[in-house]
């Protein structure tokens, strides 16, 4: 089984897919909390680039990027649906 990439050791049985699309889900998080605290004083920039950059805002993300993974939203249709035993 492949690795899975650093930033998610704590998953150590993710599928390298799971892990693509927990990394793209994680980047758009990142891209979006530094979109947001973005200012035009340079003095709040950095202030808010070293909160951003101290770790601990993207935990709640992945639990819900992890819970988005139980449902079909994520994963491929079927072609035919699967069968049904009864």
């Amino acid at each position: 089984m492949t690795q899975a990439p650093a930033a998610l050791s704590g998953l150590p049985g993710a599928s390298p897919e799971l892990a693509a699309r927990l990394l793209e889900g994680l980047g758009r998080v990142d891209a979006r909390l530094r979109e947001v605290v973005d200012h035009d004083d340079p003095f709040v920039a950095q202030a808010s680039q070293h909160l951003v950059d101290a770790g601990g805002k993207r935990f709640r993300p992945m639990l819900t990027l992890l819970a988005a993974e139980i449902g079909e939203a994520c994963r491929p249709r079927w072609s035919t649906p699967p069968p049904v035993s009864s």
